[in-house]
């Protein structure tokens, strides 16, 4: 695979394109993991119903909500994950959290769990899920 161009994607981070077979054309979508960019296909929401599935964390980097409570996302930021393939406890099931920062945050400052922590940012719960498979 290699990258080309970018493109806005569904949670409004300009994605890196990559050149691969797609034959369904489904949509992808960058994210850093321990500070290193990787992908994953956004399958959508899942129906995860209470004791079900493992759900591994997901984070959305937002400056606040707007008036209707809908999170203001980074422009250009990629999301964190938690867990890639080959680590023990992945699944492509993923909760939802949102990092909130100042308004004068530098897009991609966050590339892991450790740079949400290090910088003490509010993570908030939210009630989605998304399954998103790591290319």
């Amino acid at each position: 695979m290699r990258q080309m161009g970018q493109q806005m994607g569904p949670f409004g981070a300009a994605n890196n394109m990559l050149v691969y077979s797609n034959p369904f054309n489904q949509r992808i979508a960058a994210a850093w993991h321990e500070g290193t960019v990787v992908h994953f296909l956004d399958l959508g929401e899942p129906d995860i119903s209470p004791g079900g599935q493992a759900l591994n964390p997901i984070y959305f980097i937002i400056t606040g909500f707007d008036h209707q409570g809908t999170p203001v996302l980074v422009q250009g930021q990629y999301c964190v994950l938690s867990h890639v393939p080959g680590q023990p406890g992945y699944s492509q099931f993923h909760k939802v959290l949102f990092v909130e920062v100042p308004a004068a945050y530098m897009p991609n400052s966050i590339r892991s769990e450790a740079d949400i922590r290090l910088g003490g940012f509010p993570v908030l719960e939210s009630d989605m899920a998304l399954c998103a498979a790591v290319l």
